[in-house]
């Protein structure tokens, strides 16, 4: 018998979850009472809610929450029917528009790099051919001084602008290197909303009727920031 009713109990309280409407809303901060080990904080939310069940999350808390503490009440045509406390990753949140655009910079910047190496590559190349015709020439005995003084000639132009090329890309890419590096050091800050946990405080209500849920929560937390 036991085991049934067991068994009824848990199929209620899933029949709640697949039918209540979630709602997550952020809070207002009301009061904060600062003690050496922490601080006891009061809050309010205000939620619409139509008639039937509802999960409403509390979001963006502090993750030290006592959850032992959790205090939950409001006024309207509702009733609260249980509260927990979770903490949250929030990896479903969207990009931050920033990080996009930091990403789509650095690929840029990877393309920049890879053409810069590639050109200082062909120039390596057409450097080589230059110098191996230069040996060519020299050691042709029936070319004229004229012509070898205007090959010699020929061959320093085509160098030295081999070389202000190579030396040009050179320091585009000392300077791609550092936006690279300066890029990545703000994504890697940017990116810790990743993996900072959240608390969330999940009231399960039920209303009658259609109402506005005026809730106040309190809770202590033995985090020593202020909370917004």
């Amino acid at each position: 018998m036991m085991k049934q009713f067991g068994i009824v109990i848990w199929v209620v309280l899933l029949a709640f979850q697949v039918k209540a409407e979630k709602k997550v809303v952020d809070s207002k901060l009301n009061e904060v009472t600062v003690y050496p080990i922490g601080a006891m904080i009061n809050r309010t939310a205000k939620v619409p809610l139509s008639a039937g069940n509802h999960v409403v999350i509390l979001d963006n808390l502090t993750h030290a929450i006592d959850p032992n503490t959790i205090q939950v009440g409001g006024t309207g045509n509702f009733e609260i029917l249980s509260v927990k406390f979770e903490l949250f990753y929030p990896y479903a949140k969207s990009k931050p528009k920033g990080i996009e655009m930091i990403e789509d910079s650095l690929k840029e910047y990877s393309n920049q790099r890879f053409l810069l190496e590639a050109e200082n590559s062909a120039l390596d190349q057409e450097k080589q051919m230059i110098l191996a015709n230069q040996k060519i020439g020299s050691a042709n005995s029936s070319v004229s001084v004229e012509k070898l003084t205007a090959m010699a000639k020929f061959y320093r132009s085509k160098l030295a602008e081999i070389n202000t090329q190579k030396l040009h890309n050179q320091n585009a890419r000392v300077f791609v290197n550092e936006e690279v590096r300066r890029l990545k050091a703000t994504l890697a800050g940017m990116n810790q909303y990743k993996y900072e946990q959240v608390g969330r405080i999940i009231v399960e209500t039920n209303a009658k009727v259609s109402t506005t849920a005026n809730l106040k929560f309190s809770y202590f937390t033995a985090f020593s920031g202020l909370e917004s």
